[in-house]
């Protein structure tokens, strides 16, 4: 129980900017806040988010903690629309050694952190230290990425980063350089003695055994009932968690930060961000040298001790309302062009839209469909999907005596089924087509060949040249074998439900049986597909995706085959070709982007010519902005793209448009 709640409260860490704001001026429902309708300033953009920030140092999933770290933190290069990395804190691409081993990443000079230390090289590797630390603060992905791959890292000169790989390994720098805040070692350094001074007199080892306490209170047999007696809630011990974390000087979590959408407080998950703060101050408290460095990070107050220096800086934070964000002028290679920019929590998406229509705010990170279809219609507001690292597929057991072992089989399954027609029937919805195993847009796909057209007369042709025969009920089948099989979709996915049961009507045309099933526990259903003997012939599963195609191509990898001896491997379908391993293997060592991008689209030839799976869709998210905010071009921004915002910081608003 505690590491599920660690895991889901683990961004929530303690925070405490400023005193929350009563309830009563709280709006976390109804009418735009004051927040949103306040005297507009020259040079600032007002954002409406669907939720407070998770946390205030990359690594949460939500929108709202995505969007904040992105401008208070600066990684050496941003990642574009396309994922291609562009100078940022670096001011050019690594020079690498004939090895691959050694990257060496020019630093731009100049830059400062908002505590006014100069921003260096130096810092850089201490960051990357900080993420090969044992208590690394960053998202998973990025701490195993460094922890596996990072042999060393060291700042001769101010403006020269060298690094040492363990291999050859090209992904490090999208997957770390792209994505890796570059942290003040100076400020990290004073928020770490300014905490083991107040928090002097605690013990650490008496912290953990309050940790284990709590979570064996919690988890007693006692507690699994009904109505469990007092002490089985986590929140029954927050008076207790609170008063260590006051006592070490470390802001206690704001309970505002933990409303739903109807303004009642998850005291759960407050309390659980409580436990995991006080777990983190323990970590700080016992460890030493830059694992005390990396676990204090969660703890740090970023408005009174900021420890980044992107293009905006904290400047106020009310729990349930809103974030002051000003433009950092020790920025470089320049200062952002915006003078401000006020984030406002608006929690109902029909607020935020009318707040959109109203002037009032500017840019709606997240709409419903519902609310979608209302501002196609306003001429000042640009409205459109754009696609989410996560992609539908259905995966194909292809292992020997299986019914899709056959390559003809599953190229005929993949030419039987339009997918436009498919998604017209998910009312509602925007999904959007997906025709490779990676994120949208990304160079990797862009040699790749364009998706096969629906053809089903030449996928019976296949099919018939390869002995399958019609039987009696139009399904085909060969000698004993049957071509049919069944995935599951979660009960209440009702769009997703029709949509694969629109496929399965194409395909019985086809002369393939799909029969598509509601099942109340997909997720213990899905899990059990995956491990080993894998007991299946087709699964529909959300994959989600990296930024960097290595990973998301690693699943179809033969070293990755699930077995007796590896249960759990990510490869659960068996798929295994050496062609395509040596593709895959070739890819993660070359470095240039452009002979990567050659290498991912012979792959991915190679996948539709004997298709370990077939993508569907991309989960689509909305949202809408004014026309007033431009490019510096001049042009409006253009929404479609997955990573639309990476150069929030270049924008600007148009001179005499709104408000």
């Amino acid at each position: 129980m505690l590491v599920a709640l660690l895991v889901g409260a683990v961004a929530a860490s303690c925070l405490g900017l400023e005193p929350p704001p009563s309830p009563a001026t709280s709006p976390l429902r109804g009418t735009p806040s004051a927040a949103a309708t306040a005297a507009r300033t020259a040079g600032e953009l007002v954002v409406a988010l669907p939720a407070d920030p998770e946390g205030f140092i990359p690594g949460a999933a939500d929108d709202a903690t995505a969007l904040l770290t992105d401008l208070l933190y600066d990684p050496l290069y941003r990642l574009d629309t396309a994922l291609l990395p562009r100078p940022a804190l670096a001011s050019a691409l690594p020079e690498v050694s004939g090895d691959g081993l050694t990257w060496t990443v020019p630093v731009r000079t100049g830059a400062s952190s908002h505590a006014g230390s100069p921003l260096t090289a130096a810092d850089a590797a201490f960051t990357l230290r900080l993420a090969a630390s044992g208590a690394c603060p960053f998202e998973r992905e990025l701490c195993a990425a460094v922890a596996t791959s990072l042999r060393g890292a060291s700042a001769p000169q101010p403006g020269r980063l060298v690094i040492i790989l363990r291999e050859p390994w090209a992904p490090f720098l999208t997957l770390v350089l792209g994505t890796l805040p570059v942290i003040s070692e100076a400020a990290l350094t004073d928020a770490v003695e300014e905490l083991s001074a107040a928090a002097v007199g605690l013990d650490p080892q008496e912290l953990r055994d309050r940790i284990d306490r709590i979570t064996a209170e919690t988890n007693a047999e006692r507690c699994l009932v009904a109505a469990p007696p007092g002490g089985c809630r986590l929140a029954d011990h927050a008076e207790e968690l609170e008063a260590v974390l006051s006592e070490a000087g470390v802001p206690v979590p704001l309970a505002e930060r933990f409303a739903g959408g109807d303004g009642a407080i998850d005291t759960e998950g407050h309390a659980a961000a409580s436990l995991v703060a006080v777990a983190d101050l323990a970590g700080t408290l016992s460890s030493q040298g830059i694992d005390a460095l990396a676990a204090v990070v969660p703890l740090v107050d970023v408005q009174r001790r900021p420890i980044g220096g992107g293009p905006f800086r904290l400047a106020s934070y009310e729990a349930g309302t809103s974030l002051e964000l000003l433009r950092h002028e020790g920025h470089v290679p320049e200062p952002a062009s915006l003078e401000r920019i006020r984030l406002v929590v608006l929690r109902d998406p029909a607020v935020a839209a009318t707040a959109l229509r109203a002037g009032d705010v500017d840019w709606v990170l997240r709409l419903t469909p519902q609310q979608v279809t209302g501002l196609t219609t306003a001429p000042t507001i640009r409205v459109a999907a754009h696609p989410e690292p996560l992609v539908w597929s259905i995966i194909f057991n292809v292992r020997p005596g299986r019914v899709y072992a056959d390559a003809v089989t599953r190229q005929a399954f993949t030419l039987c089924i339009d997918r436009r027609a498919a998604a017209a029937a998910m009312a509602g919805a925007h999904p959007l087509l997906a025709v490779a195993e990676t994120v949208e847009g990304s160079w990797a796909a862009a040699d790749a060949p364009p998706a096969a057209e629906p053809d089903p007369d030449a996928a019976r042709a296949l099919l018939e040249g390869a002995g399958w025969q019609a039987g009696s009920d139009g399904i085909f089948a060969r000698g004993a074998t049957r071509l049919s099989s069944e995935v599951a979709v979660r009960a209440g996915r009702t769009d997703l439900l029709v949509a694969i049961r629109a496929a399965a009507d194409q395909l019985r045309q086809c002369g393939i049986e799909l029969d598509v099933r509601e099942a109340e526990l997909p997720t213990e259903v899905l899990l059990e597909q995956l491990r080993w003997p894998n007991e299946f012939e087709t699964l529909l599963m959300a994959r989600p995706l990296s930024i960097d195609p290595a990973l998301d191509l690693a699943a179809f990898e033969g070293r990755h085959v699930t077995s007796a001896e590896d249960p759990i491997a990510v490869n659960a379908g068996g798929h295994a070709s050496p062609q395509l391993d040596a593709l895959l293997t070739e890819a993660r060592r070359v470095l240039a982007p452009a002979d990567r991008a050659g290498l991912y689209g012979q792959a991915l030839a190679l996948m539709a010519a004997d298709p370990p799976s077939w993508p569907i869709w991309y989960e689509a998210a909305h949202s809408a902005i004014s026309e007033r905010v431009v490019t510096p071009n001049g042009e409006g921004i253009d929404l479609g793209a997955g990573r639309y915002a990476w150069d929030l910081w270049s924008w600007q608003l148009a001179v005499g448009q709104g408000r």
